[in-house]
């Protein structure tokens, strides 16, 4: 297993930090864990992958918090991008005998179809330098900040989060629910003090189940007891789910037509930059095991399709853009 990580500069070089390869045996748990801490160290919560090992990277690494994004890019197109930007002092290597020699030993080899392909010598490896190529050809294509950062929404350094409010004006919820059947639901509790901060006060990732809208039932009526919340709690939830919800107990609403997540992102920024939404300690526990902090990290177009983060920008606009909930 190898990882690499790296930062790009304002000149835009892409510059490599780190670089890390474990050779067989060894066991995968043990380096998962190895190398989402040292990913953490770096302040990084969300990582690419290739499409090696299915689901399995994915789940091990957001069992350590890390969320993982499969490659869109297969090695050889990988490769092929490297190559002018090393030829234009673009990047910027580490010193490292293992990876320049795998660098040296590629080749460019013409399919009886006539298609081109980049890869490793038969016999020979690539691992280090797929890793290296990966993360600086992706840092060279994207340069784009994220627009929200966990950082933003965490409390002083001397304390490890914020508390839900003592009286909230209400609880509110979004269920979020991918094409495969993956679910993910955030609650949060809106402060009726001065400002009205939205406090981020549980969430879960997990698949579809008949227990979820019961779940969430009883997580959003023992945080409305706890905030003594005026206007009660509601959750929201795409059309086909809401007479589900209903029977479950929960006073439920369609996400309205009309919205879309990708579309609210800069709003939910300025919310976020301003200080209206803001991480409970019961949240910054949880994130410790769960690509929580990944899925935070939003920038324009990535990870459109991770229902964490369309549950969170969802809850954030849908609480702090629109009026409805106040009324």
């Amino acid at each position: 297993m190898t990882l690499a990580i790296g930062h790009c500069e304002a000149s835009g070089v892409a510059v490599l930090d780190c670089v890390r390869e474990v050779r067989a045996p060894f066991s995968p748990d043990g380096v998962v864990g190895e190398f989402a801490t040292l990913l953490k160290s770096y302040g990084i919560s969300r990582v690419t992958s290739d499409f090696y090992g299915g689901e399995w990277p994915r789940e091990r690494f957001a069992s350590h918090g890390i969320a993982l994004d499969v490659s869109t890019r297969n090695k050889s197109q990988i490769y092929g991008e490297f190559l002018p930007a090393l030829n234009g002092q673009r990047v910027r290597l580490l010193d490292r005998p293992r990876l320049i020699g795998q660098l040296v030993n590629l080749g460019r080899r013409t399919a009886r179809g006539g298609r081109d392909s980049i890869d490793h010598a038969p016999g020979a490896h690539d691992d280090l330098a797929n890793a290296v190529c990966g993360v600086l050809v992706n840092l060279i294509a994207d340069r784009r900040p994220a627009l929200v950062r966990p950082e933003h929404m965490a409390a002083p350094a001397h304390l490890s989060g914020y508390e839900p409010p003592l009286k909230a004006a209400y609880v509110v919820s979004v269920l979020s629910v991918d094409d495969n059947g993956m679910a993910a639901y955030v609650i949060a509790a809106q402060d009726q003090a001065a400002l009205n901060p939205l406090y981020i006060c549980d969430f879960a990732v997990e698949p579809l189940g008949g227990n979820a809208f019961r779940t969430i039932a009883e997580k959003m009526d023992a945080l409305v007891k706890e905030c003594r919340a005026t206007h009660g709690s509601g959750l929201f939830v795409r059309d086909d789910l809401v007479a589900q919800a209903r029977h479950a107990g929960v006073w439920a609403q369609p996400i309205p037509k009309e919205f879309r997540a990708e579309e609210r992102l800069l709003s939910v920024a300025g919310h976020v930059s301003s200080g209206m939404v803001r991480i409970t300690t019961h949240v910054v526990e949880q994130a410790k095991t769960s690509p929580f902090a990944g899925a935070l990290n939003l920038r324009a177009g990535e990870g459109v399709d991770d229902p964490l983060r369309n549950a969170l920008v969802s809850l954030v606009a849908l609480s702090l853009d629109d009026e409805r909930l106040a009324a």
